[in-house]
């Protein structure tokens, strides 16, 4: 089958990797900075979502910019 159309996505959109592993889909990954450290936001498959969040409780003010283009 081939592709008939392109499905972007920014990696805010909360699917499961396993629907986005597809022919078609593009997924924009956002860069932020989280104490000094940029980050990818890889949808928690480095870092959990705990460990994220702990962090803001802790202090930590999360930055991001434009996304990149592939």
């Amino acid at each position: 089958m081939t592709t008939k159309c392109n499905l972007i996505l920014d990696s805010c959109c909360e699917l499961p990797p396993s629907m986005l592993d597809r022919e078609g889909i593009i997924l924009l990954n956002y860069v932020y900075t989280l104490n000094g450290e940029v980050h990818v936001d890889d949808m928690y498959q480095q870092q959990t979502a705990h460990d994220f969040f702990e962090a803001m409780r802790a202090g930590a003010a999360p930055q991001t910019s434009q996304l990149p283009v592939p």
